[in-house]
């Protein structure tokens, strides 16, 4: 799994690690087109309402974005749906945070 999905999945999964994070996070650190629409999706619903957004509330959004294509939306449909897959996936919270790094 790359850095990014990491990133993105952590900042669905855990609201401690993406409080911190996205502040520091930009668009631009998403070279893959789908993956730095699922983190506008993800920025935009945090800073509107101040929680962390569930999966199914993603693909909804995503979903109802006008600039993206209908194979650009199954893609990151089908990213959400690994994410799912990998919720239990245990993450060291000093390793994503790089705290003593």
């Amino acid at each position: 799994m790359r850095i990014e999905e990491i990133i993105l999945r952590n900042m669905i999964y855990n609201e401690v690690y993406t409080r911190k994070v996205l502040p520091f996070l930009k668009e631009v650190y998403f070279h893959d087109l789908n993956e730095r629409m699922l983190f506008e999706e993800v920025k935009e619903y945090v800073e509107k309402y101040n929680k962390t957004p569930n999966v199914e509330t993603l693909k909804i959004g995503i979903a109802n974005k006008s600039n993206l294509t209908e194979d650009q939306v199954d893609s990151i449909s089908e990213m959400l749906g690994a994410f799912i897959e990998q919720k239990d996936s245990s993450s060291n919270d000093d390793w994503l945070l790089c705290i003593n790094c």
